[in-house]
């Protein structure tokens, strides 16, 4: 049994963008004669970076001119969802195209009595990388983010590969910057370069926390570099304080702004011509307040899930080029897209949609479902509706996003037979995507990285030898 191939879609989330589709999806299948296989790809993915937070997005702030000044010679996709609400799964998601369930990398860090275990990316997987060396590319990634080390699968298919901790976006340059010789020796080549900054802890980048902080009491600084678990114990008293509010959202800002900046340098250092391929992306947004908590991993909520999605495009495709689309997409159609740009057939275990795919073919005109998932909550997106069941409590949600965006109002008693539908839905989708085995292994780390994954929230502890992989249905261990 293969994997379901086809999604349907979503009305997106904040529908306040044009459209302009038309002409969007008009080539495919037949591969235009001006088209070229040999153009250099570079993606570029932001931990923690909700979409309504970039001034390219209509955020008040202009938090990111760099990524704006791509966004306006490129494809800006204004309703774009994460698979999950933390990174493992979703950068998983990118890689191979798959739905966290069916990659299998789901769970947290687990201590358990013979020490680490945390999921591994199988590697009977093929990855966009795996695919691009084997088609003559070379292939680079620099990662900040110890949840994609190499031994955890994340370096399948990478001739160079580095992940060393937490790093700041100055550092990851710099990594980059080393190979500068190797990139521009490689003839073509596919360079992943992912950011960590704007995830907690918030630090206050300079110049512009002075004025994203500006007019604020002097006592609120001390939030700068605090950990999230920190952090947490104080939401009730943070809830009273506005002050509080707009330090943290000023925080987050600033680390927006300074990942944006190293970005900018990044693509100068690069001197990419007309013909290469951008795309610029997120693993997750991030939660300050919507739904009562900070920070991520939590909830299917919107702030979590809604993430950008650019591309700009090789000159090639010129005709695609300064365009806005509302079409409905998820971070599984990235690696699909770049493959049907470069006429390269996919796997044929993938779950995305190439996002250029002749007019008649995309999710929004054949009104497909979207997914995100938590490991006890999954979450279905059709048309206007979004439906969240948590696995354990038998607990359902339902929302009509377009008129309730901020999803702060369930209607699922409303709207019964519709959440049936999409209940239904969901579960078919469930059974039929559990063909990956999840793949566990011990891992170590040493004291300070231990404790940053301990004061970030990432270490789960058990008390059981077993650590029984999800399966669908409630286990003690998954649901307590």
């Amino acid at each position: 049994m293969s994997l379901v191939k086809k999604h349907p879609a979503v009305v997106g989330i904040f529908l306040t963008f044009t459209v302009v589709c038309v002409c969007f999806f008009s080539f495919c299948n037949t591969k235009n004669e001006l088209l070229t296989d040999n153009f250099n790809i570079v993606l570029i993915t932001v931990d923690t970076l909700r979409a309504d937070h970039l001034s390219c997005y209509g955020y008040q702030r202009k938090t990111s001119p760099n990524i704006d000044k791509i966004a306006k010679s490129g494809i800006l996709f204004t309703h774009t969802l994460a698979t999950a609400p933390w990174t493992s799964p979703s950068m998983a998601s990118i890689m191979t195209s798959l739905y966290p369930i069916s990659h299998g990398v789901c769970n947290k860090v687990v201590k358990s009595d013979k020490g680490y275990r945390q999921d591994v990316l199988n590697d009977k997987l093929i990855t966009i990388a795996d695919i691009l060396k084997k088609n003559g590319y070379t292939t680079f990634a620099a990662v900040a983010n110890v949840h994609m080390r190499k031994e955890l699968g994340f370096g399948q298919g990478f001739d160079h590969y580095y992940c060393e901790g937490f790093n700041n976006a100055s550092n990851i340059n710099d990594v980059l910057f080393s190979w500068n010789d190797k990139i521009r020796e490689s003839g073509k080549y596919f360079l992943w370069a992912h950011y960590f900054d704007p995830h907690d802890p918030y630090s206050a980048r300079i110049p512009w926390i002075n004025d994203y902080a500006e007019g604020l009491e002097p006592g609120v600084t001390g939030l700068s570099k605090m950990m999230m678990t920190e952090l947490r114990k104080n939401i009730p008293g943070f809830r009273e304080e506005k002050d509080i509010y707009e330090y943290l959202l000023a925080l987050y800002d600033s680390e927006i702004s300074y990942t944006d900046y190293y970005i900018g340098k990044l693509i100068d250092s690069l001197d990419l011509d007309n013909n290469s391929l951008i795309i610029i992306t997120s693993d997750h947004g991030e939660e300050f307040f919507e739904h009562g908590s900070l920070g991520h991993e939590q909830t299917l909520y919107n702030e979590l899930l809604h993430v950008p999605l650019i591309i700009k495009l090789p000159a090639a495709f010129s005709e695609l080029h300064e365009k806005t689309t509302a079409e409905p997409s998820s971070i599984i159609d990235i690696m699909p897209t770049i493959l049907g740009m470069l006429d390269i057939k996919p796997p044929d275990v993938i779950e995305g949609k190439n996002l250029f795919e002749k007019k008649g073919e995309t999710r929004g005109e054949k009104g497909d479902y979207i997914f995100s998932e938590r490991v006890v909550s999954k979450a279905v997106i059709h048309q206007n509706r979004k439906y969240i069941y948590h696995y354990c409590t038998q607990k359902e949600q339902l929302f009509d996003i377009l008129n309730d965006p901020g999803e702060l109002n369930n209607i699922v008693n409303l709207e019964t037979a519709n959440a049936k539908k999409l209940k239904n839905q969901l579960l078919t989708w469930v059974s039929r995507s559990l063909e990956v085995s999840p793949i566990q292994k011990i891992v170590h780390f040493d004291e300070n990285t231990e404790k940053q994954l301990r004061a970030l929230g990432y270490i789960s502890e058990v008390k059981t030898e077993g650590i029984k992989p999800y399966s669908g249905s409630c286990s003690v261990e998954v649901c307590h």
